[in-house]
């Protein structure tokens, strides 16, 4: 089965990680659905995110399952006291497409899992699909860039 990897980073509005935080992050399969080797589940998928917020998870490119199938980063942000107790925090999602060939996720929120293309010039980060070049007059699939 084809697994990309993705990266995501997680911060506040300031661009800074959450300071005396303590994040747990897990990849949530909108629906079950089945896939280039079988059926797959929506069980959520841990993430092991860095102080920095950052970390990078393998997945099943959306376009490779049936039905297509968005993917929701979930967060939740726990803070400690002094006995080393966890207690609530708040919580943040995301909901984004795994696009073929992996990425960093922040580029994933609103792109289609395959659609038809026209240029030069092509966008940033696109996902697979059919490609027409109104300059060379090609019409084909390609795969992401």
């Amino acid at each position: 089965m084809a697994k990309y990897t993705y990266t995501l980073r997680v911060t506040d509005f300031s661009g800074s990680p959450f300071p005396g935080a303590v994040p747990r992050a897990r990849i949530r399969p909108v629906r079950d659905a089945s896939g280039p080797d079988g059926m797959l589940s929506s069980r959520d998928i841990p993430v092991a995110l860095s102080g920095a917020g950052t970390g990078t998870v393998e997945l099943v490119a959306t376009v490779d399952t049936a039905p297509e199938t968005r993917y929701r980063l979930v967060v939740d942000w726990l803070t400690t006291t002094q006995g080393g107790q966890e207690i609530a925090g708040w919580g943040s999602e995301w909901e984004f497409t795994a696009v073929a060939g992996g990425g960093d996720i922040k580029t994933m929120g609103d792109v289609p899992a395959s659609a038809i293309f026209y240029g030069p010039p092509w966008p940033a980060n696109t996902p697979p699909g059919l490609y027409i070049d109104t300059v060379t007059g090609d019409i084909g699939w390609k795969e992401p860039s």
